[in-house]
């Protein structure tokens, strides 16, 4: 992962802490054109205990040169911000009560989903 990408991956679990959501890390390695490379996926969780679940997923990563380092704009900033106000939302939702178990999933790949 690329500085730019770490410093993305720390912002957003400082954020989701912040909010007082339950921030976890999916570690895994796999195989990429450049070989085989560790991903980290971000879950928050807003109540775990809850039977109710909303999940919600956007990706954080960059594409990938040895090249060059391409810095993307949009594809993984906006979603990311969307899903950090909507997370706000969410605790202003849910103030006291927390009925709802609410997910978001921070990929580094968008095409990995797990089962929470």
């Amino acid at each position: 992962m690329s500085l730019l990408g770490l410093f993305c991956m720390q912002h957003i679990k400082e954020q989701m802490t912040r909010l007082g959501w339950h921030v976890q890390l999916d570690t895994f390695a796999d195989n990429t054109p450049y070989g085989r490379k560790t991903f980290t996926n971000i879950i928050a969780i807003q109540n775990p205990s809850s039977l109710r679940r909303l999940t919600l997923a956007c990706h954080f990563d960059s594409k990938y040169f040895e090249e060059f380092e391409f810095i993307g704009a949009t594809d993984s900033a906006v979603p990311c911000a969307l899903l950090l106000d909507i997370a706000r939302h969410l605790n202003d939702a849910f103030p006291s009560v927390r009925i709802v178990h609410s997910c978001i999933l921070f990929a580094v790949n968008v095409h990995v989903m797990i089962s929470i």
